[in-house]
């Protein structure tokens, strides 16, 4: 691609993107030999009929809020299935281990903590 002619090329591009929808130029592309696929808002995200399909939303119990919507496991084995069995840790729940790794000393950890810094 001639690098000075890239603004252009992009202008005209983004000009033809905008004659017509997301939706519109996804059902009309997808037959082609092209990967494409729409690029969703997070409202749109979980509702995916492929995600769906592929069980790539999960609701995990969390302690505090309920019933939550995680990722699912992407890979997917027949022998070994994944399955996603918690929530992530909560805000700052490994800092002093974390913080002990990279050689901070107890007392240390103890004076970040009581700065404010460390949850």
């Amino acid at each position: 691609m001639n690098r000075e002619k890239a603004p252009e090329i992009f202008e005209a591009l983004r000009a033809k993107f905008k004659e017509k929808t997301r939706d519109a130029w996804f059902e009309e592309l997808r037959t082609r030999d092209i990967c494409i696929g729409p690029i969703y808002a997070l409202d749109e995200v979980f509702e995916d009929p492929h995600a769906r399909a592929r069980n790539m939303v999960v609701e995990i119990d969390h302690p505090e809020y309920g019933k939550v919507k995680q990722v699912g496991v992407g890979p997917k084995f027949s022998d070994t299935p994944g399955s996603v069995r918690s929530t992530g840790p909560a805000r700052g729940a490994h800092t002093a281990d974390l913080l002990r790794e990279a050689g901070y000393t107890d007392a240390q950890i103890e004076e970040i903590r009581t700065a404010g810094a460390a949850g």
